[in-house]
């Protein structure tokens, strides 16, 4: 057997069991303490492990050597592949359950507002507002969960959907007055932002073979 036959076989099937087990190359990598530019030549067949690496890979997978080297061997999703797509469908529920008490109880406390001005006569002006400060508390449990459960970038986007929904929601709850400003503060807590998500998660290159 040729070898680039060899790492064109073992590229497609690193390849196949790293999605099954629903990993990007980064994920991958850090388990082996490896960098994902040597996972991404390893798919790509510019490269092969060593044979200490596939053991890691096998046994990470769930799978035995054989079935990263050979065809004959066909390849299935590790053994507790559904639990875990089952756990990050309860996961995902969750989440959005949460989003949805914050957006009931703005509903509920619009339709109670409003119950105020018409039975009560309560000066109460733009009662719709409520509906734009639900969109910073969803980003807040969105930052709760992301951090807890998802990877850094929903994390992040989380973090960004707070720095520009809460000043909006003040700018029109102050619209009379000049608050255009807060929107700089918005700018620099944004840059802010991608300098902790880069700093934070950024790893740079580890062993590279």
């Amino acid at each position: 057997m040729e070898e680039s036959e060899l790492r064109e076989r073992v590229a497609k099937r690193i390849a196949l069991y790293r999605k099954n087990c629903g990993m990007t190359q980064l994920e991958l990598a850090e388990k082996i303490n490896y960098s994902d530019k040597s996972v991404s030549k390893w798919e790509r067949g510019d490269g092969m492990p060593d044979t200490f690496v596939l053991y890691q890979l096998a046994e990470l997978f769930g799978v035995t050597v054989d079935a990263l080297l050979y065809e004959d061997v066909e390849p299935s999703k590790t053994p507790d592949d559904a639990e875990k797509s089952h756990d990050r469908l309860r996961r995902l529920a969750k989440t959005l359950l949460l989003v949805g008490v914050v957006w009931l109880f703005g509903t509920v406390l619009y339709f109670i507002m409003n119950l105020a001005v018409n039975i009560f006569s309560v000066d109460i002006h733009n009662t719709e507002l409520i509906f734009l400060y639900c969109l910073p508390f969803s980003c807040i449990v969105l930052i709760i969960f992301t951090k807890l459960w998802w990877n850094p970038l929903s994390c992040f986007f989380s973090v960004s959907g707070l720095v520009w929904t809460a000043p909006l929601s003040v700018y029109c709850t102050f619209s009379r007055y000049d608050t255009k400003n807060m929107f700089l503060i918005c700018a620099v807590l944004q840059i802010l932002a991608v300098f902790w998500f880069v700093m934070r998660y950024y790893h740079p290159a580890k062993k590279e073979k």
